[in-house]
């Protein structure tokens, strides 16, 4: 019943998609705070996804330091060097789109060290864990591997962060199907209106269903997963029964 619905309208989507849902505010329109609304809708999804991504970086340095691997720990993309580049990175970027303000010089002191400690993360470990020689393949192999891994540090971060906007591109979709589908039913006669609004939910749960779930699959083990698996540890062997015959 509408009526019992209509102090939920602001809160919730409504039943199948209906427009009361707040989501459809934000889609492009005449208005420009709709886009200002959107791009907000979405500046909240990779919040999500800096968050996940913190909660990544900070269980690979908890693990490294359990399995006594100080350098790993300290150094590296999933180190405390790339987290510390990841985190001021973001908080710099939000201090100067949302309060305006004006980079000063330890901020980029801050990028610059933390980036460097990331790119040259082999040289560190080996410094820190004692093993020699520190140059292991020589000076310009260092060099080239230390210009591959910031490219490699800005691009993945980049990406890790970024990807999580799909979160909130399904979420429009999600509701521009849903008022497509509720303009059919308004189209449609009597009986055909409620065939058309049980196939059309239908259809948008399977795919939506589909869809979705590959991408939360993706983002969890990319985005999430990636950061402190190390493809270690002992094969599991389960508890099982050994017959003997017996004559």
């Amino acid at each position: 019943n509408e009526t019992l619905l209509r102090p939920f309208a602001l809160w919730v989507t409504g039943l199948f998609g209906t427009p009361r849902a707040p989501i459809l505010h934000m889609m492009p329109s005449n208005d420009p705070a709709s886009i200002i609304r959107m791009f907000t809708f979405f500046g909240f999804t990779i919040s999500i996804g800096f968050i996940i991504n913190s909660c990544g970086l900070i269980i690979n340095i908890i693990n490294q330091f359990s399995l006594r691997r100080i350098g790993k720990a300290l150094f590296g993309k999933t180190g405390i060097s790339g987290a510390v580049f990841f985190w001021y990175v973001i908080i710099f970027a939000v201090r100067v789109a949302m309060f305006k303000h004006v980079p000063a010089a330890y901020d980029w002191i801050v990028i610059a060290v933390s980036l460097f400690l990331t790119a040259c993360s082999e040289i560190f470990q080996r410094l820190v864990d004692g093993e020699r020689p520190i140059l292991e393949n020589g000076l310009f192999s260092a060099v080239i591997g230390a210009v591959v891994e910031i490219i490699e540090v800005i691009s993945s971060y980049l990406s890790n962060t970024v990807s999580f906007v799909r979160v909130g591109a399904f979420a429009l979709a999600h509701a521009v199907l849903g008022y497509i589908i509720n303009t059919f039913v308004e189209l449609a006669p009597g009986a055909g209106g409620i065939a058309v609004a049980i196939l059309g939910n239908a259809i948008v749960v399977v795919l939506e269903g589909m869809i979705v779930a590959i991408q939360v699959v993706r983002l969890q083990y990319y985005e999430f997963f990636s950061k402190f698996f190390s493809e270690t540890g002992r094969e599991f062997k389960p508890f099982s029964f050994v017959y003997k015959e017996t004559v």
